[in-house]
Order: C-alpha cells, then structure tokens, then sequence
C-alpha cells in the first residue's frame, strides 16, 4: 500500500474530514531536508508570515487542522495535526520554537538566519522586505501517518 493509499484509509478509517485546500509541500530547494526531518521525528514545528494568509485571503491555521504534505511531485507524503498556532512578531519568535523546526544546529540564532532570507525571497514578490515587527504564523504539528525516509 503506497502513502496516497495509508493516508487515505487512516482519513476513512477515523471518520476525518479533509479538504484539497490543505495539501501543501515545502520549497522544493529544501524539500528532501525537510521531509527527512519530519519522518525522524526532528522537525514538529513550521513558520510562515501573517501577511499571506491577508493577502491570499486565506484561513489562519487553527488547532485540530489537519494537513496532507505532499512532495514537489504531488506524492502524499504526510498526514498531520495541528496542535499549536501562535502569531508573534519576527522579532518575537523563541528559541523553543527554532529547535521544533529541527533545522541546521536547531539555534534561534540558525533559525532567523535562514528565515531572513527566506522570507525576504517570498517578499520580494510584492516588492517588500521582512521587518522585525513583521507577523509570523508559528505551527505545531504531530504526524498521523507518514513515510519513513
């Protein structure tokens, strides 16, 4: 039984309801990186800005969401909760929350570093660049069902 198959009877098995609008993946340049983070257990956190969610019009995660993660190829990847939402300032963020992101050596320090950057890159669509004020939506997950990579 492939993923797509596993999740697809855990959802049916458990009565859950689940949307299209909830399949996401991850920047394809870090994608394999974070999968594997996830499949061992290291990454149970994830961060976006505020502002996207405004502009796209679209509903903030709230505890209790589920998610499938896909890969950049659409392959179902993950089932998961979400256990924690928290909206604070870039500025803000704990150094809790950068070790349950589970990337590089796990440090806020690391952590900042590689979101400056990447969120400047989201920005830069719309001809803006991250402030330390700047709204961030911090997401706590737990998976269900998922590869082992």
């Amino acid at each position: 039984m492939n993923m797509r198959e596993q999740i697809e009877k855990y959802i049916k098995e458990n009565q859950l309801n689940i949307s299209d609008e909830s399949m996401w993946s991850f920047d394809e340049s870090i994608e394999d990186e974070l999968l594997y983070l996830i499949s061992h257990g290291i990454k149970t956190a994830t961060s976006s800005l505020y502002k996207f969610y405004e502009m796209e019009n679209e509903d903030l995660p709230k505890v209790g969401n589920l998610s499938i993660i896909t890969n950049s190829k659409d392959e179902y990847q993950f089932l998961i909760e979400t256990i924690r939402v928290e909206i604070v300032q870039f500025k803000e963020v704990s150094s809790e929350h950068a070790y349950k992101e589970g990337e590089g050596n796990r440090t806020l320090e690391y952590w900042k570093k590689v979101h400056i950057d990447f969120f400047n890159n989201e920005l830069k669509e719309i001809d803006e660049a991250l402030k330390d004020d700047d709204l961030v939506v911090l997401e706590e997950f737990k998976v269900l069902v998922g590869v082992k990579i």
